[in-house]
């Protein structure tokens, strides 16, 4: 394809550089022939050089323009998704008897494959923290570490923040298609840390509540499979929705979509 633009390209500039100026030259040469004021060809051919050089120059910085910042507008305009607001509400070190204290890295003994032990407590535990992550937006598509199972197929203003999800010429509000559908049992982030969307605010939550550990990996954990908009429509002219996974990932702090479960139970 691109070949075939370039090859496109050069024809077009072979016919403006080359074969109008030749047919020019032929034609005025042909007409002086039969004219008693001469027609200077030579400083014709210039002008129609400059004119043409400036022309195509024109043209192509306004295309580079356009390209980059859609001057006439034809393309779906793609904003900044806000950063995610992480709020820790709670730590505290529990034992493995169930015993709760709170939690201060500075009095950690050690860390032995994460069983932890407490400098003041005589009991193994684990850290743990209460943990909320507000998303704006699928702030991380083209940014995962599993690229290559985004979907190809989303529509363009899913890169938008989630009160941006607009069909071009239409205002649905697309953000109220998308949902969650409970399907989270193999999730490592089950047990009443899921997703929560909230479509007034257009939002979405991650509640957390477990091992710190687990808050710490750069890893994209699946969390629940996902309604949302496809470029796909119906014969009606509606965009289609489809099934994603969605996926989080904590130390990062981004959402995504892929077609295929990452780092499940």
């Amino acid at each position: 394809m691109e070949l075939f633009k370039i090859l496109t390209i050069v024809f077009f500039l072979g016919i403006i550089f080359g074969s109008i100026p030749l047919w020019i030259w032929f034609i005025q040469k042909r007409e002086n022939t039969n004219r008693i004021k001469k027609v200077n060809i030579k400083t014709g051919l210039i002008i129609y050089y400059v004119m043409m050089s400036v022309s195509v120059v024109g043209f192509g910085v306004f295309l580079f323009l356009d390209n980059k910042y859609d001057i006439i507008k034809s393309k779906p305009k793609i904003y900044e998704i806000p950063s995610t607001k992480i709020e820790t509400q709670e730590e505290w070190f529990q034992t493995k008897s169930g015993a709760k204290y709170t939690y201060n890295e500075n009095n950690l003994q050690k860390n032995n494959n994460k069983s932890w032990l407490l400098t003041d407590i005589a009991q193994e535990g684990v850290p743990m923290i209460k943990k909320t992550y507000t998303f704006y937006g699928l702030n991380g598509l083209g940014r995962g570490h599993h690229r290559e199972h985004e979907p190809a197929d989303l529509a363009l203003f899913v890169k938008n923040p989630f009160d941006k999800w607009y069909d071009e010429g239409m205002r649905v509000d697309e953000f109220d298609g998308f949902h969650t559908k409970y399907k989270d049992k193999n999730s490592q982030f089950d047990g009443g840390n899921g997703v929560s969307i909230n479509p007034l605010n257009h939002t979405i939550y991650i509640n957390y509540k477990g091992p710190k550990h687990l808050l710490e990996e750069d890893k994209d954990f699946f969390m629940d499979e996902v309604n949302c908009t496809s470029n796909e429509r119906s014969p009606e002219g509606v965009l289609k929705s489809k099934t994603y996974y969605l996926h989080f990932n904590p130390k990062q702090a981004y959402i995504t979509l892929y077609t295929q479960k990452h780092n499940i139970k």
